[in-house]
This record gives structure tokens, sequence and C-alpha cells, in this order.
């Protein structure tokens, strides 16, 4: 019987493994890093049915012309001479739209509340995983007015498409984080929004899955793909050929090229952010957003991690001190 192969060792392919050895497939997940350490374990942890605005939308282009310009920003395009580049800036322009916006707000929600129920169920099916979801909410925070203009809206945008906001004063803000002095006009807090401790589901997913008869190939780079007319045949890795039933990618900002090398193009540019864990104290009680740097604050009991920027740098893991 021949494997289905999984490109991608993050989450997300962990999870299609997750699912399909539950159906009685044959899984090998490939990945070029040691997969100890990447995204999936360094990112906010944040479940967020309230996130219904795609990035493309209205205002984004002026805000990232405005941003680009500093690396300090919350967004921030490396410049560069790079076709690729251009064309995804393009890309990105054509669907900054009203009607685009309009288009995803159902999409974006419903499937962000499937994946809160599935969180739900895995954490049900498997109390051992440890996995720390929370469901306390989001609590978007704001210092400015404008910045509030822009939340109070979206606020009632989300109330409408049945998604409940609460508008907060400062008041509010101080009984929900009693434990220290939080300086804002005031928040938007979102009560159905949940966030867990990704390194710990990370961990748990890995070693459960090698249980389960997954076979994992780390270290292990993908140089080619043999196929026969548009059916993949074999996976072509650095270290051998490996003959396949079927090829799953999920391999994050490689994506795009893995889908070059399968005569597709995939519109993805690599986005790089930034995050570090210090211990909760004062203790930090509400997962929070701080709306105008766009920094994510995920509290795990006695740690707490921040995370946040988006860079747009292509393929390129150098950090970028200015960022951090």
């Amino acid at each position: 019987m021949k494997p289905t192969i999984i490109i991608g060792g993050g989450i997300i392919g962990l999870f299609t493994a997750y699912f399909l050895q539950k159906e009685g497939v044959e899984v090998q997940v490939i990945d070029q890093s040691d997969m100890n350490v990447n995204c999936s374990t360094g990112n906010a942890g944040m479940i967020v049915p309230s996130h219904i605005i795609p990035l493309a939308a209205p205002g984004m282009i002026s805000k990232g012309i405005s941003w680009m310009f500093s690396s300090k920003s919350p967004f921030y395009i490396h410049p560069r001479l790079d076709a690729k580049l251009l064309r995804w800036c393009y890309q990105f322009y054509r669907a900054s739209s009203p009607a685009h916006v309009e288009r995803s707000v159902p999409i974006l929600k419903n499937l962000s509340l499937l994946s809160k129920v599935l969180y739900q169920e895995f954490r049900d099916e498997h109390p051992e995983s440890h996995i720390a979801l929370q469901e306390k909410g989001l609590m978007m925070i704001y210092q400015t007015e404008a910045v509030e203009k822009e939340e109070i809206e979206f606020a009632h945008l989300a109330n409408a498409n049945g998604l409940q906001a609460d508008i907060l004063t400062p008041e509010d803000i101080r009984t929900i984080e009693p434990n220290l002095e939080v300086k804002a006009r005031g928040a938007v807090r979102f009560p159905g929004d949940a966030h867990l401790d990704p390194g710990k589901l990370y961990g748990f997913m890995k070693s459960y899955l090698q249980e389960k008869g997954v076979k994992f190939l780390p270290n292990t780079t993908i140089t080619d793909f043999e196929k026969n007319g548009t059916t993949v045949k074999a996976v072509i890795t650095d270290k051998a050929k490996i003959e396949v039933e079927k090829v799953i990618i999920a391999g994050g900002s490689w994506s795009g090229e893995l889908a070059g090398k399968l005569g597709f193009s995939l519109p993805m540019m690599g986005g790089k952010g930034y995050s570090f864990l210090q211990e909760n104290k004062p203790e930090i009680m509400q997962a929070s957003i701080l709306t105008e740097m766009k920094v994510a604050v995920s509290p795990y009991g006695d740690q707490i991690r921040f995370g946040g920027t988006m860079e747009i740098a292509g393929v390129n893991q150098k950090v970028n001190m200015n960022r951090v």
C-alpha cells in the first residue's frame, strides 16, 4: 500500500495526518526542518472567530505603504526588486475591495467557528494533551481615538453577523485585569474567542501520531516530483524516492515553491512574525491584542507570550532586531 505524503510538519500538516490516520490512511509527513521549533510552536495560539475581515481590505494599502518604510512597524515589506513580490502586491491590491470583504466575512466566520468546535472536540477526546484551551474570549485594547472608531465599527459589524462583541470602558478593563494598570481608551471584547498553548499542542500531536504509526521524515528536502499527466506518482527527496498514493502540500512559506515544481501557481509569500515567552507576573488574565501595534498577548498560567508583526520577506529566517 502506497502512503499519502504530507509535505510540511507544522500544525496544519499534523492535524491533516491526525484526521487521515483516523480513517485508516497510511501517512508519512516530510519536513525540511527538525520539526522541533517552528511557527506552529511560536505563535499566539489564538482561536478567533471574531477575525472575519481579511487582511486584504480597504485601507490596508495606504496603511501598508506608510508602515513599509519603517522596520519597526506592525506590517513591513522588505524592499527589494523581486518579480514574485511585485505580482503578489498587485494581487493584494486587487483584492483590497469592499466586495472582497463582503464575500469573505461569512466564509471566514464559518471556518473559524468550525475550527473552534474541532479544538473543543480534540480537547475533550484527549484530556491528556494538556493544551490549556481557555475559552475566556479576546480583548482588543486601543489607545487612540482613530483606532477606537475602527474597533467600534468592527464590533457593530461582528454583532450584525451573529458574533457577540462587547464595547468596554477603561473601568471594565480594570475589572478584567485586576493585577496591573492598563492604559487605554477602551476595548472591544469578543467572548466567543479562545486561546491555547501552541507548543504543548504541537508536542502532543507529534508523540500521539508517532504512537499511531504515522512516519515522520524530518530534515528532508523535496527536490522534485515524478508525474504521469496530472497525477503525482512519486516524491523525490534528497534522501530517497517515495512512491505515493496522494500528495498534500502544507509547507507554509515553501508551498509556493513546491507548487511550482508541480506546474501550477500558488500566490503565497512568506510572512515572518516574532514572539517571546516570559514569566506571567503580575498575572495577566485575559488574552488580548494591543491594536495600534498589532501585538498579541496570550497568558498560559505562569507564562505569557507576546507576539506580533508581519514581515513579508520571502523565505528568510534571519532575525531583525528592530522588529524584536
